[in-house]
């Protein structure tokens, strides 16, 4: 029986719940677009009797809003920042368990090796983020100006 539970497990991280996660995104789209085309077809039968409606308006103001370029710009600063402290976490977890235990070799090198990656997967991430931050951040200013 505890063969079972150790395949179910995997099944069910694996194939049904990136399943359910793109079913729930989906639906949720699906429910926006129908709740926007309802208030849209409700404007239209009533622009017959209220003339004072412009429909092309409506629409534009029942669209998502833009971010402006600031906006953008803080998130990747944001997202430079977490990722980066993710990494420099990962690799401080990383030596600080292969210096506490350098006689287990099979278990120490394994989860070092994981942990490196993962610490060196994280930096990377997080400096190309900063990178484009640095970049993006000359371009905006000069915008502005």
């Amino acid at each position: 029986m505890y063969w079972l539970t150790e395949a179910i497990m995997p099944i069910s991280i694996c194939v049904v719940l990136p399943i359910m996660i793109v079913w729930l995104n989906l639906r949720a789209s699906n429910n926006k677009v129908n709740k926007t085309s309802e208030i849209v077809m409700k404007a239209l039968e009533n622009s017959a009797t209220l003339e004072s409606i412009n429909v092309d308006k409506l629409v534009d103001a029942l669209r998502n809003p833009k971010k402006s370029a600031r906006e953008i710009l803080y998130k990747r600063l944001l997202r430079g920042c977490v990722f980066t402290f993710l990494g420099i976490a990962a690799g401080i977890l990383a030596l600080l368990y292969q210096s506490k235990s350098p006689w287990d070799a099979d278990d120490t090198f394994a989860f070092t090796f994981m942990c490196s990656c993962i610490a060196g997967l994280m930096s990377a991430i997080g400096l190309a983020y900063l990178l484009v931050y640095f970049i993006s951040r000359k371009r905006v200013d000069q915008d502005k100006d």
